[in-house]
């Protein structure tokens, strides 16, 4: 030993973590400077991981962004010196919260981001690109949920990221429809809509060679997708237009366009919620084009009954304009036939309300009209009559919803003519009856189908009336009417909620004649009831005499 000599090699190492544990890999956080609060957080370097114990934290954020908590919870602060992509991965033995502040560390304004979940209750993920500044990282925990965990990060240049995205956008054209999914896209990119599109994003070219009318549509399955298009592919392009929802699951941007090149963009408004979806674009001529329903010559028939249907003004051209709405926008026209005096009921559907209808006896004649707006309703003259779908002011083409219900009304008139006259207690059934009156309480357009009664009876003076409807186990309806046939006329409808309810009416009425109708809510609603009706004379107002 004390002649023993040779060549050898002497090395040292410090920092790091403690290695895995036997329990899950998470180990205690080794060479940490700092107590993980606001007053002394520990320092985060992008690029490290990093291992620690909430358990060793202090409770003093009780909500973020993405949940709320009681746990404890430990803080990191980031330095970022330049702008750049940065991903806060956080894997937890609990239902862990992950959110990230910029500047003041206990300012809950100074919010940036937050996760909850992000593939299972136990992991949680940030994916942002970060400005120069200061960042507080929150490890927390849903609720009362604490323990260990592990938070690895990573950095690259946020200019590299997106020149990668836009070098690598497939092209989106006017005559096919592009399947996407995006699963493993990162979130580099907000809208002005969608909560922000905080969610993973793709984006695609698009290249429009003439000022043209543009029309983009995202749809998902179980999902709600954000569209919205960039004059460049840069972070910090110009948004020209965003859409989060027109139904659900389809998102539908429409606007006139320049002749260029654009980028649109496939997003979603929750971060980590990744989907698969198909994007589409239609063009038109910024002035339309001939199509179906587009003159009052080839307007289109609508059924005799009821129904719904999708008008769409995208390509059409502005040919009539509606006394409601806005001039220069674009129209389709729909004929309706009758036979016999109907009552014609009709309803327009579309975000913002943007659309408008206009009924009108001479079409294209805003003197004929006999109503305009988002619903019309009325008695019609056997004859031809034209419902015209309009935009309203400043509104952009698009599609709407639109239902519509023509009543007969030759049986309702008989009814009326053979209506029972009613004073204090009637009993009867509406069993085997037929559907002759529609009441504005008793369900949608589409869904009032169910037998009723009519009943008459005359006030001289100004009386206090009472109207109790109880049914056998259906879900009844009262409806008061001052012209018995016609829907229009209707001062009071009162319905039950559950199958046998009692229902109500309590109403002033002034001298006359008038008809209370016994209905059912919603589809095949019949069968055995009792009415009972109390009038009573209504004292002058202030008089007090008999109180």
């Amino acid at each position: 030993a004390g002649g023993g000599q040779g060549a050898f090699l002497v090395s040292t190492w410090a920092g790091g973590q403690a290695p895995p544990t036997a329990d899950g890999g998470l180990g205690q956080a080794q060479g940490q400077t700092g107590a993980g609060t606001c007053e002394s957080p520990i320092v985060l370097v992008p690029g490290q991981s990093y291992v620690g114990d909430t358990d060793d934290g202090r409770s003093l954020e009780e909500s973020t962004g993405c949940g709320s908590s009681n746990a404890r919870e430990l803080v990191y602060r980031m330095e970022v010196p330049m702008r750049q992509r940065i991903v806060l991965d956080l894997d937890a033995q609990f239902d862990a919260v992950l959110f990230v502040r910029k500047g003041d560390c206990g300012d809950r304004d100074a919010e940036v981001a937050c996760n909850d979940d992000s593939g299972n209750p136990r992991r949680s993920k940030v994916d942002e690109t970060f400005e120069p500044g200061t960042y507080y990282v929150f490890v927390d925990g849903l609720r009362n949920e604490e323990g260990r965990f592990r938070l690895a990060t990573t950095v690259q240049a946020a200019a590299s990221a997106s020149l990668d995205a836009c070098e690598q956008a497939p092209l989106l054209t006017s005559s096919g429809v592009f399947s996407g999914d995006l699963a493993g896209k990162s979130d580099r990119y907000q809208a002005s809509c969608g909560r922000g599109a905080h969610g993973p994003e793709m984006a695609h070219r698009f290249e429009l060679p003439i000022r043209s009318r543009v029309r983009f549509t995202a749809e998902a399955r179980g999902a709600q997708p954000v569209v919205y298009v960039k004059s460049s592919c840069g972070e910090d392009a110009e948004e020209l237009g965003c859409d989060d929802g027109q139904s659900p699951g389809r998102s539908e941007l429409v606007s006139v366009l320049d002749a260029g090149t654009y980028w649109v963009f496939a997003d979603s408004p929750q971060e980590q919620n990744a989907f698969r979806y198909l994007l589409s674009a239609e063009t038109a001529p910024e002035g339309g084009m001939a199509v179906r329903g587009d003159t009052c010559g080839d307007a289109e028939a609508l059924g005799a009954i009821a129904g719904t249907l999708e008008p769409d003004t995208f390509a059409a051209r502005d040919d009539l304009t509606a006394s409601c709405g806005g001039p220069g926008t674009p129209d389709v026209v729909y004929r309706l036939d009758l036979g016999r005096r109907s009552y014609v009921s009709a309803a327009i559907a579309s975000e913002g309300n943007r659309r408008v209808l206009a009924l009108q006896k001479t079409c294209g004649d805003r003197a004929s009209e006999i109503g305009c707006g988002s619903q019309i309703r009325g008695v019609l003259t056997p004859g031809t009559w034209f419902l015209v779908v309009d935009g309203a002011s400043d509104s952009l083409p698009g599609r709407a919803r639109l239902s519509w219900r023509v009543e007969d009304l030759t049986g309702a008139e008989a009814a009326c003519k053979a209506a029972m006259p009613i004073a204090g207690e009637v009993s009867g059934t509406t069993k085997g009856g037929v559907n002759r009156f529609g009441s504005s309480c008793t369900g949608a357009l589409d869904t009032q189908d169910s037998a009723d009664r009519v009943f008459r009876f005359s006030v001289q003076q100004k009386t206090e009336l009472i109207a109790q409807l109880t049914t056998a186990g259906f879900m009844g309806a009262l409806s008061l009417r001052k012209a018995c046939a016609d829907p229009t006329s209707e001062i009071a409808c009162t319905i039950g909620y559950h199958p046998g309810q009692r229902v109500t009416m309590h109403r002033y009425i002034e001298p006359g004649t008038y008809f209370l109708i016994v209905d059912g809510r919603g589809l095949k609603a019949e069968g055995d009831f009792t009415v009972k009706l109390d009038l009573t004379r209504a004292r002058p107002e202030g008089d007090r005499s008999q109180d």
